[in-house]
Order: C-alpha cells, then structure tokens, then sequence
C-alpha cells in the first residue's frame, strides 16, 4: 500500500490490525515518521508507543463496560430492576507516550 500511495503519512489502527499494522512500520527500512492512531491500550501497544511507532492511543476501559453491561442485564433479568440511566458512558483517555 505504501508503495502505491507514498504520501501516506498517517495511520488509524483498531482491534487486531494494532499489532500487524505497528509490526510492518516498525521493519520498514524507511525513516520516514508516520502518526499512528490506534484504539487499544494493551502492553504490546504501549510498548509500540515507547518506540515511537504509535503517536497516541484511545482507551475506554474495556473491564469497566463490560462488568457495567452485565450488571446491567443482569439486574434486569433476575431482578426486573431497569438502568437508571437510559445511556452509561464510560470515560475516554487519548494515551501519549508521556502519560504511559
């Protein structure tokens, strides 16, 4: 891809692409600076952020919405109790490698 659009000088990463997408900067003989968005936290990504390959991750804390998704049903279930709120947002952090 790079080589049929050099221009490109940017990257979103999500999901499983964070680690092949990073890897494939990380062994290009170029010195070219890439900014590299991703949307994931875990140590293989951090430890892409302490390279410089990542510029900047955004985190929204995956326990907690799934531990607040099946309270919430389950409340729901066993005891016919609804939220209290129709939305419960959990709060986003853009990770830089300063904050790591």
């Amino acid at each position: 891809m790079l080589l049929e659009y050099p221009n490109i000088d940017a990257f979103f990463f999500t999901a499983g692409s964070v680690y092949g997408g990073c890897k494939a900067l990380h062994q290009l003989t170029t010195r070219k600076k890439y900014t590299v968005i991703t949307f994931d936290n875990s140590e293989t990504t951090q430890d892409f952020m302490r390279k410089d390959i990542v510029t900047a991750t955004i985190f929204q804390d995956p326990y907690l919405q799934g531990y607040r998704s099946l309270s919430t049903i389950s409340d729901y279930i066993l005891f016919n109790q609804l939220p209290e709120k129709e939305k419960n947002l959990t709060e986003t952090t853009i990770k830089i490698k300063e904050s790591l």
